[in-house]
């Protein structure tokens, strides 16, 4: 029983594959799209899981900066320091001169021609205070809090760009989902239709099939087979160009901007080609899935 089944689900491989090769022309538009359909979700994918992780980056730093208002003197500044010191949920407050600031941002933009020229003119920074909070929960209260006080003219912490950047997360999710459906639309067509051709060309053997007692499943195999060969091949082709783009970017991002967080592409590539593919060999499946249901129920009444 055992050996019979593999013999089976040997043939039924084998013919899958044959049937691949059988009609290059179209294997090629059937595995073409796919690569389409599925580039598209990789690079979705690329783009939402580099969000997450910067606003998770942002978020874990509870750090805000508080610049004081200009012309403050000293007295006042140690009076507001003091006031920011008793607010609920501060942990910690640091006093930044202005020119303490000027020397760090020298030190981070050593080499950059227009920054230096800028700061070379004078000193347009603000002194700030540099306030941690106790845990990022307590932020957006305290945020609220310090940004009533008087001599606070401006007010920079994490939660601000967190908001932003859950909102591009957002419109990226559904753009990426609206996009990616409709191409995946057009490449479950392709493929239903690549079967659908593959079906009608070897109508009479599947009738002689029929005829000497062959399964329906012996005859929808090598099909189904053939549909998730055409998408998994699109979903290699597709993980590679992700992972060769994803790779040359993520370099020339971190070349340009040293201080994005950026994911590394070898946390990315594993998982990406695995969606990809197991996506491939999935939208294949139900595409050949669909060509077959009615075209060999009609070859077995034929």
């Amino acid at each position: 029983m055992a050996a019979r089944l593999l013999r089976e689900m040997w043939t039924i491989l084998t013919e899958g594959v044959v049937d691949f090769l059988r009609t290059p022309g179209i294997a090629v538009a059937s595995v073409g799209t796919a690569a389409v359909a599925l580039l598209l979700v990789g690079a979705y994918l690329v783009a939402a899981t580099n969000i997450a992780h910067l606003s998770r980056t942002v978020s874990s730093q509870v750090d805000m900066r508080l610049f004081l208002s200009a012309g403050m003197r000293p007295k006042a500044e140690r009076l507001l320091a003091a006031r920011v010191r008793r607010v609920a949920g501060v942990r910690s407050v640091t006093f930044i001169s202005k020119a303490e600031a000027l020397a760090q941002l020298k030190r981070e933009f050593a080499g950059n021609g227009a920054v230096e020229a800028v700061l070379a003119e004078g000193n347009p920074l603000l002194d700030s205070l540099d306030v941690r909070t106790a845990s990022p929960a307590v932020s957006d209260r305290v945020a609220r809090a310090l940004g009533r006080l008087p001599g606070v003219a401006h007010l920079v912490y994490p939660g601000q760009t967190v908001a932003r950047l859950g909102a591009v997360l957002t419109v990226v999710r559904w753009a990426g989902l609206v996009l990616a459906s409709l191409l995946a639309l057009s490449s479950f067509l392709v493929t239903s239709n690549a079967i659908r051709l593959a079906v009608l060309g070897r109508r009479r053997e599947i009738e002689i099939m029929l005829l000497v007692g062959a399964t329906r499943a012996m005859v929808r195999g090598p099909f189904l087979v053939e549909g998730m060969l055409l998408g998994a091949l699109g979903g290699v082709v597709a993980t590679v160009v992700t992972v060769v783009g994803y790779g040359a970017v993520a370099r020339a991002l971190t070349a340009a901007a040293p201080f994005l967080p950026i994911v590394p592409p070898a946390q990315v590539n594993a998982r990406l080609a695995f969606d990809l593919v197991l996506g491939g060999v999935v939208l294949g499946w139900v595409g050949a899935l669909f060509a077959l249901r009615r075209l060999i129920r009609v070859a077995s009444e034929a």
